[in-house]
């Protein structure tokens, strides 16, 4: 065994588990988290105390002043850097024509109407198992028997008949109405060929009697109180 020049009782510490002495660059957080450091959008000019121009003039003491605080105030906040994205259809379809409603606005709706054309242009349905597709033994969920015909066409190609609305399941209805990505579960084709959502009033009922909230203001009614008359 080698000699060793440490005293006795002490723990020798491996040479990649050492600190270095060596001086580092500490990170910058504000430009990590999107440059929302109000010191770093500062011109130099207004640090140097320099007077500020704006539109060929020259800016006062106030002046400056009052621009610094509205800059910070835009500054102010968390998430400065993050941008939220939202989903939208590639033809917004109107709500109230989705879920089988009149519109009020008619033609001067900013949505479409043209439920075809939002069908065709709707993507396929999502495949979501009901419970009775599901096992214990492998592949766990059992696959669907009928797969859809190449000849169907374009209006009823996203559609997945063997899908499942976990809400129409529970309530008997989907608010969302042809707008659903599980629309499949809960429409049938009428015999002009349209396609016309299903309702289970037994289960609607039920719902309606045990479990509707009792605290609710209807559509129609809070746009009448947000109005202004």
């Amino acid at each position: 065994m080698a000699n060793s020049t440490l005293p006795p009782g002490t723990a020798p510490i491996k040479p990649q588990f050492l600190l270095s002495l060596e001086p580092r660059a500490i990170p910058d957080d504000d430009a990590a988290e999107g440059s929302t450091s109000y010191t770093n959008t500062r011109s130099d000019a207004a640090i140097g105390g320099e007077d500020i121009e704006e539109g060929g003039r020259k800016l006062s003491g106030a002046q400056r002043k009052k621009y610094a605080k509205e800059d910070r105030k835009k500054q102010r906040g968390a998430n400065k850097g993050r941008r939220f994205q939202k989903v939208r259809d590639d033809l917004e379809l109107c709500f109230k024509v989705a879920s089988g409603r009149q519109c009020e606005f008619g033609s001067e709706c900013r949505f479409t109407h043209d439920v075809p054309a939002y069908l065709a242009a709707k993507p396929k349905d999502i495949r979501f198992p009901s419970s009775k597709d599901l096992s214990d033994s492998p592949p766990f969920v059992r696959l669907p028997d009928v797969e859809m015909s190449e000849s169907v066409d374009a209006i009823r190609s996203s559609l997945d008949l063997t899908t499942t609305c976990a809400l129409f399941e529970y309530t008997g209805e989907c608010k969302h109405g042809l707008k659903c990505r599980f629309l499949g579960s809960h429409v049938v084709t009428k015999e002009d060929g349209e396609l016309e959502l299903v309702v289970d009033e037994d289960k609607k009922a039920r719902v309606a009697a045990s479990e509707t909230e009792v605290n609710f203001i209807d559509a129609e009614s809070l746009r009448k109180i947000r109005t202004k008359k």
